[in-house]
């Protein structure tokens, strides 16, 4: 029986909330998490403009939705729509999990622990001593950026093409942290002058999303010994991805941290125990068949 056939008056909503969002491979991760539990769920994506975001999420309750996934670029703009915040939420500025419980909406930052896991495990990386650039400074950037703060870093560089949104981000993390860290334009000149000292590149910026965008960085730029780390996942190989590996670097696209922080998304939804195997087989389908439809 199909999962649609399955849907009936008592299925409880879960979804994901982007702009644009026909990228998501949310909906195959979670639906085959639900479906291996047996658990009356379902995930789908919703398009929604920015500028409806607030109304859309004051009026979940009403909808019979129980929860939603917050992505690009709605993250920031959902930090001010709850009414209760976790820790990590309120560290980062930025939700990306809404749980919908009675009248109240309840925010977190998944992205945060799901990002290190990938990192940690996926990549099997020691941050120790590490020197990080980060390209962006928006929600995605927060939520990267404060988690790195938790392990040992030597230094944490914001690279953002708006200058002084990467000056503010670093001046809160220098409030509640002794890591060195400082802000720079987004320019390739400017990031040739330090790239030799950085040991990761992380880029949190929706650039590489869309079929005509160029790589931030070129491979002239990157070198061998870093660490390239694409928060986006489809396309499965985005240009700098395509770039670093030119320059012989080791790479990782989001596809983990969308993993890890799905899983702890349906956690929080449902109160069980995510099947993490099940979720990264159907994301890995999910990728090979995103490519096969791009042949």
């Amino acid at each position: 029986m199909s999962m649609i056939n399955e849907i009936n008056g008592s299925t409880k909503i879960t979804g994901v909330f982007g702009y644009p969002i026909t990228h998501s491979l949310s909906p195959q991760m979670h639906n085959a998490a639900f479906q291996y539990k047996k658990l009356n769920y379902v995930y789908v994506p919703f398009e929604v403009h920015p500028k409806d975001l607030k109304s859309v999420l004051r009026n979940l309750k009403y909808l019979g939705i129980v929860g939603v996934n917050l992505t690009i670029p709605h993250k920031e703009i959902a930090y001010s729509c709850v009414d209760v915040l976790s820790k990590e939420a309120k560290l980062t500025k930025a939700v990306n999990t809404i749980s919908v419980r009675g009248n109240k909406l309840y925010g977190f930052n998944t992205d945060y622990e799901g990002f290190l896991r990938s990192l940690e495990i996926d990549g099997n990386v020691n941050l120790e001593g590490k020197s990080i650039l980060v390209l962006g400074a928006g929600g995605a950037a927060k939520g990267v950026s404060f988690s790195l703060l938790c392990r040992r870093i030597k230094s944490l560089i914001i690279a953002n093409r708006t200058y002084k949104r990467a000056e503010d981000l670093v001046k809160r993390i220098n409030k509640m942290s002794e890591v060195n860290s400082f802000a720079i334009p987004l320019k390739e000149d400017i990031i040739k002058e330090i790239i030799g000292d950085i040991d990761i590149v992380i880029n949190t910026t929706s650039v590489g999303l869309h079929k005509e965008d160029k790589s931030l960085l070129s491979h002239k730029v990157l070198h061998s010994k870093l660490l390239v780390y694409d928060l986006i996942y489809n396309p499965y190989e985005t240009p700098l991805i395509k770039e670093a590996k030119i320059a012989g670097a080791k790479t990782l696209n989001g596809l983990g941290m969308l993993l890890y922080q799905g899983a702890l998304s349906w956690e929080i939804w449902t109160g069980k125990s995510a099947p993490v195997k099940i979720m990264r087989d159907a994301l890995l389908r999910a990728v090979e068949r995103s490519k096969e439809n791009k042949k």
